[in-house]
Parts: C-alpha cells; structure tokens; sequence
C-alpha cells in the first residue's frame, strides 16, 4: 500500500529559467549582430540601387522584427530571474470539502519588491489530446475561491493560514483525456514587476460518508 504524503511543498526554482534566459539571450545576441553587419556591409558598400535592394529590404524587415521579438523575450525571461524565491507548503495535500488545509509560505530575496502577498484556490478543467508531435492540451479555470492576502511586510516574509474547503467543492478527477483540478496558488504583487506566482496542486477527496 502506497502512504500518501503528509504535506506537499515547493520552492522556487530558477536554475533551468536561467538557462532559459541564457540561451534566448545568445541566439538574440547573434542574430541582431548578424543582422546589423549585413546592414552595415550593404549600407557602406556604396553600390547603385538596383531591384535586388528592395529584395534585400523586403528580407531585412521580417528578420529585424524577429530580432526585435527575440530581444524582447530575453528580457521578459530576465527581469523575474531577480524576483524573490517563494517556498509553498500545504498539509495534508488531500482533503475532502468541509475540511480545514494548512498552507504556509515563507519569502526569500527582494522582499522590498513584494508589496502583497495573497493566496486562492483554483479549480481548472484540464483536457488535452495526443498528436503526433505530442499532447496538446488546454485548461480553464471554472472556480476561484479567494483564502487569504496582506499587505503587512511581516507577514509577507513568512506565515500561514487554514483553509477551509467549501462544502460544494468538485472531488478531483483524472480522466484519459481530461480531468478536474484544484490548486492553492499564492502570488505576490511587485506592481510594475512580473508578478511572483507559486501553486501546489490539491486532491479534493470525495464527501465523508457519500455524501453529495
């Protein structure tokens, strides 16, 4: 027999979204450089316009949007690399409606960026699709239940709260192709910053007694 466990926790991880960063940043870096020596190769070149230059144009425009774009995506991809890094836990990590979940959550880093910290439950309806070049999926979420938030730096830094589960709460579900699925998700707000965001997934049992 399989024992479930007692708790269920996570903490940040920014080593594979470094290396993320890492390498969109490069293949930007190369492919503007790349970009900006032709230019500069055909701008210096002196030669006479000829139709061959508006084919040129016509090639450089896609290429420095895409330039562009991938800059772009490396900074959307570095600015939260210096985000603070959260650890999220929930006891037990299965629980059936009506009763009571710890969660608790602790805050390392730049916390003077962090100017909210707040905690909901989510129900998402989750289906997905093989295809030849793999699953393909789509989630939803059908329910929000707001738990907890604050704005005090302490209890930002570190704390807990219980969560009661509502009465009327779905039991989980897990399907071949899709399923129904609850999350405690806590998310800080650094305002103009890419906001922090951690979520733990939680088994809704069904009701005690069969009830429902």
């Amino acid at each position: 027999m399989v024992v479930p466990p007692s708790s269920a926790q996570i903490r940040s991880k920014k080593g594979f979204r470094f290396a993320v960063f890492l390498a969109v940043a490069g293949v930007a870096l190369v492919w503007n450089l790349a970009l900006l020596a032709g230019y500069q190769g055909w701008v210096s070149s002196g030669a006479a316009w000829a139709w061959t230059d508006w084919l040129l144009i016509l090639l450089f425009l896609p290429c420095g949007a895409a330039g562009l774009a991938l800059a772009a995506l490396a900074v959307y991809l570095g600015v939260p690399l210096g985000n603070p890094r959260v650890t999220f836990e929930v006891f037990p990590p299965a629980a059936p409606p009506g009763e009571t979940v710890e969660v608790a959550w602790k805050i390392e880093g730049a916390l003077e960026r962090v100017r909210s910290v707040g905690v909901v439950l989510e129900g998402r309806e989750e289906a997905w699709r093989e295809t030849r070049f793999g699953p393909i999926g789509r989630s939803a979420v059908f329910r929000r239940v707001p738990v907890f938030r604050t704005a005090e730096p302490d209890r930002i830094r570190s704390g807990g709260a219980a969560v009661r589960l509502p009465d009327d709460l779905i039991p989980s579900f897990n399907g071949r192709t899709n399923r129904l699925a609850w999350y405690l998700c806590i998310h800080g707000g650094f305002g103009r910053w890419p906001n922090l965001r951690q979520e733990l997934a939680l088994t809704v049992l069904p009701p005690r007694g069969g009830r429902g």
